[in-house]
């Protein structure tokens, strides 16, 4: 049921291009500057992305996908409903609590949507027509990532430039991961800065 939903959503915002015969998985691409790999193990370790690729295809969309898991597990993945249907994937893998705390796990949802950006046009994507999406934890990562123009902003873009949002099943307010660590309760109101919610500016983009 999930995944029908889902590829129902998604595929109502995508430029449908022919499925290909042929795709190619990229696996393990590294989404932050070799100095900061060189800096830090855990990083090196958890940052990175695998692309599957429609081949011999120019100007095809993708999909930035990121993994459930509460901020505390999960891996990369594509998702099979987004397999052989002409656009490309990236699976992020990001750090997770408690190795790390927040907001480093947007920060990393920002710093590979932003690789996406300047490097999809070499594997012949269309750089306009990326769309960033996940379940979950990673439905929180999505919106954050395109609510609040900080984070992309950080890497020197703007959230303008993603053709879309599609996060399932996300926390649109603070994550309950965020909350733990901070010793809030459950119930008790608490925005801060973190919830997609209060943080999102004007929408220049389609958003599910």
């Amino acid at each position: 049921m999930m995944r029908s939903l889902f590829l129902v959503l998604l595929l109502s915002l995508l430029p449908r291009l022919q499925a290909q015969e042929r795709y190619q998985t990229f696996e393990n691409r590294p989404y932050y500057p070799e100095a900061a790999r060189q800096a830090d193990a855990y990083l090196a370790e958890q940052c990175v992305l695998d692309l599957y690729v429609p081949l011999g295809v120019e100007g095809f969309s993708t999909v930035v996908w990121f993994h459930g898991g509460g901020l505390t597990g999960g891996d990369k993945y594509i998702p099979e409903g987004l397999r052989g249907q002409g656009v490309a994937v990236a699976a992020v893998k990001y750090r997770l609590s408690p190795q790390v705390k927040s907001p480093v796990w947007i920060e990393d949802a920002a710093a590979a949507v932003a690789w996406v950006l300047d490097s999809i046009a070499a594997w012949g994507g269309d750089p306009e027509r990326v769309f960033v999406s996940g379940h979950s934890a990673g439905g929180y990562l999505a919106s954050m990532v395109g609510l609040d123009r900080r984070w992309l902003a950080a890497s020197g873009h703007s959230a303008d430039a993603l053709a879309g949002l599609i996060p399932f099943s996300g926390h649109a307010i603070t994550h309950f991961t965020i909350r733990a660590e901070r010793d809030i309760p459950a119930r008790r109101p608490w925005w801060m800065n973190l919830p997609p919610c209060i943080t999102c500016g004007p929408m220049r983009r389609p958003c599910c």
